[in-house]
């Protein structure tokens, strides 16, 4: 099993070694880049991508959510998920998606 990658790795790597970083919104995808990338991206884009939405902006927690235990399943080095409204959310709303993902036993990097 290859090592999982984490966020002190990513500092100790910073302005020497590049960090490769794909989006992946599904477990066939994760089995086929995990051997060829650092992290695995799960964005809201998959909303347009995926789902043929007009924007980002119809993407639930609760989808992001799926998709990124998919991907997560199949990732041997790391996978993160961001989306953008999570960034509307309260303080508060943040810290109780923070300990869901923790939960999870996710050890992910938070998007922006």
């Amino acid at each position: 099993m290859t090592k999982r990658i984490t966020v002190p790795d990513i500092t100790a790597r910073k302005g020497a070694t590049p960090i490769v970083v794909l989006t992946c919104y599904t477990a066939p995808m994760a089995r086929i880049l995990d051997a060829h990338v650092d992290i695995l991206l799960v964005g809201d884009s998959l909303g347009m991508v995926v789902y043929g939405m007009e924007s980002t902006l119809g993407v639930s927690l609760e989808t992001m959510t799926q998709h990124g235990r998919a991907v997560a399943k199949h990732a041997e080095r790391g996978a993160g998920r961001s989306r953008y409204a999570v960034w509307q959310l309260s303080s508060v709303e943040r810290t109780s998606l923070c300990r869901q993902r923790a939960r999870h036993g996710r050890n992910r990097l938070p998007g922006r």
